[in-house]
């Protein structure tokens, strides 16, 4: 997970993108299971930093995804630019116990992507994800889905990943706003 995260943030370095991004974490101990550790911004570094000094399950081992996207998603519409396109990159195995059991979490992960409005990019790693959950909420908000296999590294998928990341980027309508 940390790898495609740097992986990420490289990729709009690379592409000088201007970009803004942000980190919601979805394994807090607070009442919603889920934080916000960074608001949209152009920091992408210190993103990167702290999500390679942080272990799978940080906080605690429950994981309540539908919370991390809402967060994401309510922060992208308070503070994101009003004319830019707005994306949550969802990193997660997408097997989701919270907030009540694994049944109830799956149906407030599809929920919240039918809440989203914009696209969920949603990257799968591990051996034990579920892709079809995963696929599911790329559909929902029309966007992509993409397996990292268990014992894959982020390394040996790079060049698809960036792929993946240049069709959402190429995706973006040209908006043409006069004031």
């Amino acid at each position: 997970m940390k790898d495609a995260v740097g992986l990420l943030t490289d990729y709009l370095i690379e592409m000088e993108a201007e970009d803004e991004v942000g980190l919601s974490i979805y394994t807090h101990t607070n009442s919603t299971g889920a934080i916000l550790e960074y608001g949209v911004s152009k920091n992408r570094g210190q993103i990167q930093s702290t999500t390679q000094q942080r272990r799978a399950e940080h906080y605690k081992s429950e994981r309540n995804i539908s919370a991390g996207m809402k967060i994401g998603r309510d922060e992208l519409v308070a503070h994101a630019c009003p004319r830019t396109v707005r994306l949550i990159v969802l990193i997660t195995d997408g097997v989701p116990n919270e907030p009540t059991s694994s049944s109830a979490a799956n149906d407030a992960d599809i929920s919240e992507a039918n809440a989203a409005k914009f696209k969920i990019l949603a990257i799968s790693p591990g051996s034990d994800r579920d892709t079809s959950l995963m696929q599911q909420v790329a559909d929902i908000t029309g966007s992509e889905h993409f397996d990292i296999p268990g014992g894959s590294t982020v390394v040996a998928v790079r060049d698809q990943l960036k792929i993946v990341f240049r069709k959402i980027a190429n995706s973006r309508a040209l908006k043409l706003i006069a004031d």
